[in-house]
């Protein structure tokens, strides 16, 4: 898990969810799928992330509630990976989350900021 929550989790969180959904809807057509043992968890993943998606959430960009948006994200690629697997259809990736910040560029960013916000008051 990152340090930092970020938009690019929360914008990899929604794709994931949506692939999810996508993925039981079109697999819902499939004889061979049992839709009553995903249909749950489905809607279980489905809410916790409406429960806890703003709109603007990818507009802020150290939103703490990407992080836990991203956990309900890696539950949706499992999930869509599983629902594949029972019908034999190759399992998928999630989104890429990006590159990120490193913890460590983040920290040398804040540091120069509290050494200028020194030498300004000087």
């Amino acid at each position: 898990m990152s340090l930092v929550c970020t938009t690019p989790m929360c914008e990899s969180a929604q794709a994931s969810v949506n692939q999810m959904v996508e993925t039981f809807a079109s697999l819902s057509a499939d004889t061979s799928f049992d839709t009553s043992r995903f249909k749950p968890t489905v809607d279980s993943i489905k809410a916790s992330f409406d429960a806890e998606w703003s709109w603007y959430d990818p507009y802020i960009p150290f939103n703490p509630a990407c992080c836990t948006l991203e956990k309900i994200g890696q539950q949706a690629d499992i999930l869509t990976n599983q629902m594949l697997s029972s019908v034999g259809a190759d399992p998928v990736t999630g989104p890429s989350t990006g590159p990120g910040i490193d913890p460590l560029i983040l920290a040398g960013v804040l540091f120069a900021a509290f050494l200028l916000v020194r030498e300004v008051r000087r």
